[in-house]
């Protein structure tokens, strides 16, 4: 018998609605110590942040389009970006890595930079449109670079 749980709460560090998701027990105390790191850079408030990074005007807006654990990787990513760093999102299906890689998207945009969304699987080029959609951002035009992808707006 297992002497340890092999999933645990994940505990956001956001305010936002969080989605009641696990976490593998062996990386939870690693992602806790991920965000107070970031808070001891910038701050005690995650969503501020990323509040103010997607030009969002307030912390409720953000939380119309991101529950918190998305807020709390989003914020993470965006904070990697910003020194220069790279950042790994490995969650499950059904947790939000398409609505985080639309937060780096509107954060590119909103900081005049291009951001490189590449696949294997075209199905998946509809389905972040659709997660950019859902975050907010209307009217965005993508410049599609697969001849053979039909248009997906």
């Amino acid at each position: 018998m297992d002497a340890q749980p092999r999933q645990v709460p994940y505990l956001p560090k956001s305010q936002g609605t969080p989605t009641q998701t696990l976490i593998p027990f062996n990386m939870a105390s690693a992602a806790q110590v991920a965000l107070e790191r970031f808070e001891q850079h910038y701050g005690n408030n995650i969503d501020d942040y990323l509040a103010a990074r997607l030009g969002y005007g307030s912390r409720s807006e953000l939380y119309q389009y991101l529950s918190a654990e998305q807020i709390d990787a989003a914020a993470l990513a965006i904070s990697h970006i910003e020194q220069g760093a790279g950042f790994i999102t490995g969650d499950q299906t059904g947790i939000g890595k398409g609505r985080i890689c639309a937060s780096i998207i509107r954060y590119a945009q909103q900081q005049g930079k291009i951001a490189v969304f590449v696949t294997k699987d075209k199905p998946l080029y509809a389905d972040m449109m659709r997660d950019v959609a859902d975050i907010g951002m209307r009217g965005f035009r993508p410049f599609i670079t697969d001849s053979s992808t039909s248009r997906i707006m």
